[in-house]
């Protein structure tokens, strides 16, 4: 009598199977499943495929994007006031880089600053600084 066959595990199959998708994914994405354009838009071959039945015309238009050179402000004097409205002073300011740290203790980040009060500012408030320059406001938590 022949010794009696073991038989494959219910995992081993379900893992082979797995893998088979995975493997025919892969070559699938080679074979062009997907591309991307000069803008970085990922379009799969069938849009392509469709976007080439219906053509239509596109124009493009150079796009330049110039950044505004950075101009001297004077930090205000925010000092004491709530943690949004001192942050919104200073956007209409004009100053585009500030950002918050805790000093209350056992609280390490400001994550919404209308629940804080500024107690410091630096550079401390009067400074002529660039309106891209770090603006820190120091705050603590209300209700510790």
């Amino acid at each position: 009598m022949p010794p009696k066959k073991k038989s494959t595990p219910a995992w081993v199959w379900i893992a082979a199977v797995i893998g088979g998708l995975l493997v025919l994914g892969l070559i699938g994405s080679a074979l062009g499943g997907t591309s991307k354009d000069a803008a970085g838009t990922t379009t799969t071959q069938r849009a392509a495929q469709v976007a080439s039945v219906a053509p239509a015309v596109t124009a493009f238009a150079a796009t330049t994007t110039t950044v505004a050179p950075a101009s001297d402000l004077t930090i205000p004097n925010v000092v004491g006031k709530n943690g949004a409205v001192a942050a919104d002073e200073l956007k209409k300011a004009g100053f585009t880089n500030v950002t918050y740290g805790s000093a209350t203790p056992g609280v390490e980040m400001v994550l919404m600053p209308s629940n804080w009060t500024v107690k410091a500012v630096e550079p401390g408030a009067g400074t002529v600084v660039a309106s891209n320059s770090a603006v820190v406001l120091t705050m603590t938590k209300n209700n510790r």
